[in-house]
């Protein structure tokens, strides 16, 4: 998801994921960042959700961070 920056730190990217989580399919749920995305990682820690992994080489030099969360009302 990308929130312009004009939008930013108004609660849509956390509006999105409790959206997300609402309709999820399965009782986990995995969504990822760059490691130099610092303010989707603290959206992510602010929601609720745990690192789970790191993924090498999709974008060279910059890590992708893997999030976790039980869906609500789940675990």
């Amino acid at each position: 998801m990308i929130v312009s920056e004009s939008e930013r730190r108004e609660g849509h990217a956390s509006s999105l994921l409790r959206f997300f989580e609402g309709i999820a399919p399965t009782e986990k749920i995995f969504s990822s960042t760059n490691e130099s995305n610092l303010p989707m990682q603290h959206v992510f820690a602010e929601n609720g959700y745990t690192k789970s992994g790191i993924i090498e080489n999709l974008d060279e030099g910059d890590p992708e961070i893997v999030y976790f969360k039980w869906r609500k009302g789940i675990v």
